[in-house]
């Protein structure tokens, strides 16, 4: 956050009232009211901003259960296991196959995953909105 940033959500938080800031430090930060002075932690409430929940795939492993409702959403099931079906080793075949139905959680850069992804046919953009829905899938 830049300073001026910083200086207008000062101001937007305390309409009418003067701030001094002769430095990066919060602690520096002088008052000059109406009122009684804010706390830190007041200020800090208004300033700083509330972490904004991750927008990216990779920060979601997904569940089996989600995984399988995510293949099941967009309908590819039966295409992966095509894909793999092509897979011209068997033991690798056999390996892709029981990556597909056993893992233990899916992760976005699997390149396995990435792999069957592009097999099937989709794009990037497609999956990680489906992941992104999946993601929220709870089983509580």
């Amino acid at each position: 956050m830049t300073r001026d940033e910083f200086t207008a959500k000062l101001i937007a938080g305390w309409p009418g009232a003067e701030w001094v800031l002769p430095s990066d430090d919060l602690d520096a930060l002088e008052w000059f009211g109406p009122g009684s002075q804010p706390s830190l932690a007041e200020i800090e409430a208004v300033v700083i901003p509330e972490p904004q929940p991750s927008t990216d795939p990779a920060d979601y492993p997904l569940e089996p259960a989600q995984f399988k409702a995510l293949v099941d959403y967009l309908g590819k099931d039966s295409a992966i296991r095509l894909a793999i079906a092509n897979i011209p080793d068997a033991l690798q075949r056999s390996w892709a196959l029981s990556r597909y139905l056993n893992a233990k959680s899916y992760l976005w850069t699997d390149a396995f995953l990435q792999q069957m992804r592009a097999a099937v046919g989709m794009t990037e953009e497609e999956l990680s909105e489906a992941w992104m829905l999946a993601k929220d899938l709870k089983s509580e």
